[in-house]
């Protein structure tokens, strides 16, 4: 995506939650990531600095901000976050803007179809065979606890499908088995992104200790 980007991600999940759709009681008294299901998240990327936004079928809403493979997030309290963790179904920017559809290959390409009056390109993989992106991880393992679930398995178990859009090459959605993201890419991002007091000292500090030890978490490639 271009440096100043935004766009959005809507969640449908493919199996209703026990009780219905509502959130539990105990995600109503105490909701946190733990016990609600992510309906939407919102990124904002300027540069190098990426802005996401969750919000939960709770109403709670849950912000991380990421440079390079620093995260830090405030689903809790603004604390720092391993980027490769995979925890509350954080992205890994490192990888890839839409880390979601990453793992897609030419090989698995099946053609143009059309997706909700959308030409799209296919791209399907057969379960059992593809690791889970970070956000897949966080979000399915998060709705399985509060199911009272079984661990996710170290794969998935499903088919993943991916549409692109033919003229831009941009995701439409994917759908992984379990739920199914929509993107809606906005034509106006903000032009300026301002990072919040609180995260920023936790940035500062963070990035201070790590070059202690010899490492610079805001570089790509470390």
């Amino acid at each position: 995506m271009p440096a100043q980007s935004a766009w959005t991600i809507a969640f449908s999940y493919n199996s209703a939650p026990v009780g219905g759709d509502a959130p539990s009681q105990g995600a109503k008294n105490n909701p946190t990531p733990e016990n609600q299901r992510t309906t939407k998240t919102e990124i904002i990327k300027n540069g190098t600095i990426y802005r996401e936004k969750a919000s939960f079928n709770s109403g709670r809403t849950g912000e991380t901000w990421s440079i390079g493979s620093l995260v830090v997030s405030n689903f809790y309290t603004v604390i720092p976050v391993p980027v490769d963790s995979g925890a509350m179904g954080i992205t890994n920017f490192k990888k890839s803007d839409f880390d979601d559809v990453a793992w897609i290959t030419m090989s698995q390409f099946k053609g143009v179809v059309d997706y909700k009056g959308r030409k799209a390109f296919l791209f399907s993989g057969e379960g059992g065979k593809r690791k889970y992106s970070n956000r897949e991880s966080g979000l399915i393992q998060i709705w399985r606890d509060s199911q009272g679930e079984a661990p996710k398995p170290a794969f998935l178990t499903g088919e993943s499908r991916v549409y692109l859009d033919v003229a831009t090459q941009v995701p439409i959605a994917f759908d992984n088995g379990e739920f199914t993201g929509i993107y809606a890419i906005s034509a106006k991002p903000p032009s300026t992104l301002v990072m919040p007091k609180d995260f920023q000292d936790v940035m500062r500090e963070r990035i201070a200790f790590m070059k202690a030890y010899g490492s610079d978490p805001t570089k790509s490639d470390q």
